[in-house]
């Protein structure tokens, strides 16, 4: 594997960092970081993204990897992987480029489907949540039981979905449903563009530990037009499954984390009120250490994901790896984060007292729901195992 760019990849990739120097200004910091503390619902943080991502398609870097019958290039998603670790490198994440669901619409939908949706899906008008853990599934999530009947040119769904964060807010549901009862557990299953206003939709919000909702969702007897129906009945998982290539881009965001390390960093050297730095520890010192260690595997991870989806590959274990090392890492790291910097880490963004602008408490918050989110990590640990290493299956 080779992980050094190509001069027309570092072209690009001076092109996006030139266009963060141009256009990072004050007007935009309202929003756009991880330290911003705001939810997504947040106005500002709407307004600032939506400004940024226009300027970044005026740049005519937004739709690099987009379909050319949208105004893309159709670029390798090299390009999109450089231009998120730029991005996030200086603490920017205004959500462009591909999603699973607009890359499944755009492989498997039909025509009439890609005209209704993918523009909105690309440009992130359209706002979706996922459909996909249910009450009595747990981690197992082709264990649904939410079910749809055929009923004419429509589809009657019933069932409950959980941890569906933005359903609030969200325009329509990417839904997961038994269509045949009869089919292996894996087998039987498809997938719905349920509208969100559509009767019999109840949502409901799940207050989080950290700065955002989630929600419980309640289908009853919704009726869904089959011309809603993406992919083929029935092959809902497997859709699912080869749609995840465009996750793996964006597992992993290290250049995130660097810059996260770079902060502790910073405040490590500053003399404390006893006039002496953290730094002069050994303790801290051997903390901060392994966290670059860390940090470099995480790079070698995230390179390798980029890697299989540029030749084609499929490989369950190295995903799966990157998922369990970036969500642990994270924990860490906030936690070595707070307890180096003790009350003053517990301060939230808007304190004149917060450390890093709040970001460490704000992380510290966030990181455990993220071992869970995605696939929790004891389900990571066993695809490993089980597709990886050839182990058998856990009972």
């Amino acid at each position: 594997m080779d992980w050094d760019f190509t001069a027309e990849q570092l072209e690009f990739q001076q092109r996006v960092r030139n266009f963060i120097v141009e256009n990072n200004g004050p007007e935009l910091a309202t929003g756009i970081s991880y330290v911003a503390g705001a939810g997504e619902d947040d106005l500002d943080l709407a307004a600032a993204q939506k400004i940024f991502r226009e300027r970044l398609d005026a740049a005519g870097l937004l739709r690099i990897c987009w379909p050319k019958e949208f105004g893309g290039q159709e670029a390798s998603p090299i390009y999109e992987y450089i231009m998120r670790q730029e991005l996030e490198a200086q603490g920017l994440e205004p959500r462009v480029g591909m999603t699973i669901i607009s890359a499944a619409i755009g492989k498997h939908g039909t025509e009439e489907q890609k005209e209704e949706f993918l523009q909105g899906l690309l440009s992130r008008e359209i706002r979706m949540c996922a459909g996909f853990s249910e009450p009595r599934g747990g981690s197992d999530l082709a264990g649904l039981e939410t079910s749809a009947v055929r009923d004419g040119d429509e589809w009657v769904i019933n069932g409950q979905k959980i941890y569906t964060t933005g359903a609030e807010r969200a325009d329509y549901m990417w839904c997961l449903a038994r269509t045949d009862r009869n089919a292996r557990k894996h087998e039987g299953i498809s997938i719905f563009m349920v509208d969100m206003k559509s009767p019999g939709v109840t949502v409901r919000p799940l207050h989080t530990m950290g700065n955002y909702l989630t929600a419980e969702v309640f289908l009853d007897d919704v009726r869904v037009p089959h011309r809603h129906l993406i992919g083929e009945e029935n092959r809902g998982w497997y859709l699912n499954t080869l749609s995840l290539d465009v996750e793996r881009i964006n597992i992993g965001a290290y250049s995130a984390f660097k810059r996260f390390l770079d902060a502790i960093v910073d405040f490590a050297k500053k003399p404390q009120p006893n006039g002496k730095p953290l730094a002069q520890d050994p303790l801290v010192r051997l903390r901060l250490g392994q966290l670059i260690v860390d940090i470099e595997m995480l790079r070698h991870l995230s390179n390798e994901c980029v890697w299989l989806v540029m030749t084609g590959q499929v490989s369950a274990m190295v995903p799966s790896m990157a998922k369990v090392w970036s969500t642990e890492l994270y924990y860490r790291m906030t936690s070595i984060a707070m307890q180096l910097m003790g009350p003053f880490g517990q301060l939230q963004k808007g304190s004149k007292w917060a450390m890093l602008d709040g970001e460490v408490e704000l992380g510290y918050r966030n990181s455990p729901p993220m071992m869970f989110g995605g696939g929790a990590n004891e389900i990571q640990r066993d695809i490993i195992a089980s597709r990886g290493l050839g182990l058998p299956r856990s009972r």
